[in-house]
Order: structure tokens, then C-alpha cells, then sequence
């Protein structure tokens, strides 16, 4: 099977399909290369901030590890790519295209659970940043009010 996915002998590579001139192939090369590469960032941050940031609960990581993954994928994706240019490592490139589809999905679907949740929490926050924003406020009035009135009392 690996050698069957991997095998290259039934497939030209991409630079000898067609006319490709070197500025349209090497465009592909380094535009691949820099999405790959920002593709390649993106997980890691994910998971340098899961690991550092605040305490998530098992949905939120779950998503999150999601996203990574499929992020990751994706950049796996346009490396695929960059080697065509050269190997015909066509059946590789479509069992990754495969796993990126199928983390995808499970990615959304994760997202339509996750996402309601995390803005209620959101909300709750930020009601509760408004309330003490208020009581705050009046503290101050209150501060206010009684030193203005020791002042003139006084």
C-alpha cells in the first residue's frame, strides 16, 4: 500500500506537464512555500497559547487541537504541491487532501457545538464587567459625595 501511495513511475511531474515557464513555476513554488509556511505557524501559536493562556475547558481544546490539525493539513497540503513540481507524488498529495477534508469537517461541526457555548460564557462576561463598571460608578458618587460633603463641612 505505502508503495502504491508513494509510487511516482505512472505520473509525470508538474514542471513537465504542459508549458510551464520558470516565472510561472517557481510563482507556485514560493507562493505554496510562504502558505506552507504561515500554515505551519498558525497550529503552533494554537497550541504555545493552549499551553500557556488561560485554563480551557475540554471543548474549547478539543476545537482547538481541531483547528491545529486542520490548519496543519493544509499546509501539508501546499508542500504536496511544491513537491509535484518535481515528483509526482499525486496519490500522497489526494490522501492528504482526504485528511484535510475529513478534519475539516469535524472541525465545523466541533465549531457549531462549541461556538453557542463560548458566547454565552462571552456574554456573561462581559455582563458582569458591566456590573462591576456600575457598582464602581457609584462607589465613586458615593466617595464623591461624602468627601465633598466633609469638605464643606469641615
Amino acid at each position: 500500500m505505502i508503495e502504491w501511495l508513494t509510487g511516482v513511475n505512472d505520473f509525470p511531474s508538474r514542471w513537465y506537464c504542459g508549458s510551464w515557464s520558470d516565472a510561472l513555476g517557481w510563482t507556485h513554488i514560493v507562493a505554496d512555500f510562504l502558505i506552507f509556511a504561515a500554515y505551519m505557524a498558525i497550529p503552533f501559536a494554537l497550541y504555545w497559547y493552549r499551553a500557556r493562556g488561560p485554563v480551557m475547558d475540554r471543548s474549547r481544546k478539543a476545537v482547538t487541537l481541531l483547528f491545529s490539525a486542520f490548519i496543519f493539513m493544509c499546509g501539508m497540503g501546499h508542500l504536496a504541491e511544491i513537491v509535484i513540481m518535481w515528483v509526482p507524488i499525486y496519490r500522497v498529495a489526494a490522501a492528504i487532501k482526504v485528511g484535510t477534508a475529513a478534519v475539516s469537517i469535524v472541525a465545523a461541526v466541533g465549531t457549531y457545538i462549541v461556538l453557542p457555548v463560548a458566547l454565552d460564557r462571552a456574554k456573561s462576561v462581559l455582563d458582569e464587567a458591566k456590573d462591576l463598571g456600575e457598582r464602581i460608578d457609584r462607589s465613586h458618587a458615593e466617595i464623591s459625595r461624602l468627601t465633598g460633603a466633609w469638605r464643606i463641612g469641615g
